[in-house]
């Protein structure tokens, strides 16, 4: 077992290296191929050296820091103009999923729908995502409403809005049931606005029988004139099907937006 002083010591040589090539990195004073060595013998440093379970305590450790870090320097930013990449990948890999930062282009846009009405958003799967637009769009009332299915994500979800004092998001616990033909989160429609002005749709799961295709059939009713609904994943041939008859029910066209990650938009007549 790796005693705690040594541990710490580690811990600290590590912080300096990384604020070192972080530093260097803005400076430009280190190409992505020689920040990717440093990165690579940091790595193998560490599995010579450390045992395993010290190895994981090391990298849930920096991506705390990260995230914290990140999280500041978000709200630090003018919400208008485009998210610094840097910034969101710090985010994603903070949070703990480093291909979420594809999602930028996604997230952008609803962030500028969000910023030109005040009207309620509706979220369907929470994560990262919740806790960048409540950073964003949440102010001190409630404005963001999203539901998940997983108990345990929901509660990781809600534990980052209270460790970074995020109030405007409504994290609601809505277990999928079967509607006939597809399953669907149940949401508590009597704890939710009358309207929606924009839905960010990135669940239910893939796996869930009838995809995220009941979001329009159980939602449809709260659905604002105007609304923008933004579809996530719309590279699958089922999100694909599924805005199609979207866009035939709601009397509207779709459209694909995003060149890393494309999304789908619809927006309602009115």
């Amino acid at each position: 077992m790796l005693a705690a002083g040594v541990f710490a010591r580690w811990r600290e040589n590590v912080t300096a290296l990384l604020s070192d090539i972080r530093r260097q990195a803005r400076r430009a004073s280190l190409t992505s191929d020689e920040k990717c060595g440093r990165m690579t013998m940091l790595r193998s440093l560490a599995r010579a050296v450390l045992p395993a379970s010290a190895r994981q305590r090391l990298r849930q450790w920096h991506r705390d820091r990260t995230l914290e870090r990140a999280v500041q320097t978000f709200r630090s930013l003018d919400h208008l103009e485009p998210i610094p990449a840097e910034v969101f990948d710090d985010l994603s890999y903070g949070w703990g999923n480093s291909s979420w930062s594809a999602r930028l282009e996604l997230i952008e846009t609803t962030i500028q729908f969000g910023t030109t009405t005040t009207t309620p958003l509706l979220e369907c799967g929470s994560g990262l995502s919740t806790v960048i637009l409540g950073l964003a769009l949440g102010g001190s009332q409630t404005r963001i409403w999203s539901l998940e299915n997983d108990r345990t994500w929901l509660e990781r979800t809600q534990a980052a809005l209270d460790r970074f004092g995020i109030t405007g998001v409504r994290l609601l616990h809505a277990p999928l049931r079967d509607y006939g033909g597809y399953q669907w989160y149940t949401p508590p429609l009597d704890q939710m606005p009358a309207g929606f002005g924009i839905v960010v749709c990135d669940g239910p799961p893939g796996s869930t029988p009838g995809g995220r295709g009941g979001l329009v059939p159980v939602m449809g009713s709260r659905l604002l004139p105007g609304c923008r609904i933004l579809l996530d994943d719309i590279e699958r041939a089922e999100e694909q099907a599924t805005m199609a008859a979207w866009a035939r029910t709601l009397g509207t066209e779709p459209v694909v937006m995003g060149s890393r990650k494309p999304f789908g938009q619809l927006t309602l007549p009115g």
